[in-house]
């Protein structure tokens, strides 16, 4: 998993409080995201999964975490293709994985 530091430098211009703070955020909300994709999976909530993906795209685009996208839009498409509960979570349990080695990338970074 590769981040790109580049825009999250960019916009902390530097601050070192900021880029911590920052930081902690961007972990706090990774560490609820993972929790939200085990309840949309289960409940097949695609409004809930569209907003919880709508809030955390900022911080993907930020970090250039491209490969979270896509798999956002594989798991979209998946409920909506009804498809068998183990396919889900297979894919949610990728979905968590990336996430949780962002988590221990960004919490390297913080320090």
């Amino acid at each position: 998993m590769q981040i790109n530091f580049e825009s999250f430098d960019k916009l902390t211009m530097g601050d070192a409080d900021f880029a911590q703070d920052l930081l902690r955020i961007y972990i706090d909300e990774f560490e609820e995201y993972i929790s939200e994709v085990d309840e949309f999976l289960s409940a097949k909530d695609l409004a809930k999964f569209r907003q919880n993906n709508h809030d955390l795209r900022t911080l993907v685009k930020t970090l250039s975490l491209d490969s979270v996208i896509e798999l956002q839009e594989k798991l979209k498409s998946s409920v909506t293709r009804n498809l068998p509960a183990d396919q889900l979570d297979q894919q949610g349990n990728e979905m968590k994985k990336i996430i949780r080695q962002v988590i221990k990338t960004l919490q390297g970074k913080l320090g």
